[in-house]
């Protein structure tokens, strides 16, 4: 009797299709866990620039730059412990690591509050490449279509 209720939860577990078995995700199951996270991270991300007045000093934007890396750091390693569907799986980590690159300029910005202000003057967002990648991966929340006028 056990090994039979086994079989049917594995079946019924199976039919709902966030897991393949391997640990990965059903591209269905990963893009909604993916927006998620992003959400939330976006949620963070606004409210660290809400105080943030249109021209500020450069020392406001100094620290809304130190709020920011830590998160989006955390926001990568959160989609990091996703187990996207193996066919796009290389893509996606690609993703992540110009998300990570993205965040490395963000983190050297930081050293001083003249460089904090440029990167916030720019046109070109550092995040830009791993948002195109996120939109071609139809993660709308994790690229462009996430962002605002946030970083």
């Amino acid at each position: 009797m056990a090994v039979a209720l086994v079989l049917w939860l594995g079946a019924v577990l199976g039919a709902c299709g966030g897991d393949d078995g391997g640990g990965r995700l059903s591209a269905e199951a990963f893009a909604a866990r993916a927006n998620e996270t992003c959400t939330e991270l976006q949620d963070e991300v606004e409210a660290t620039f809400a105080d943030l007045p249109p021209d500020g000093e450069p020392a406001l934007y100094q620290g809304v730059i130190k709020k920011l890396v830590p998160l989006v750091d955390g926001g990568a390693d959160d989609l990091d412990e996703l187990q996207p569907p193996a066919d796009i799986e290389a893509r996606f980590d690609e993703a992540l690591a110009a998300m990570r690159a993205g965040n490395d300029k963000v983190r050297e910005a930081s050293q001083s509050p003249e460089a904090a202000a440029t990167i916030f003057a720019t046109d070109r967002d550092p995040y830009d490449d791993a948002n195109s990648i996120f939109d071609e991966l139809g993660l709308t929340e994790c690229g462009s279509g996430g962002t605002d006028d946030a970083a």
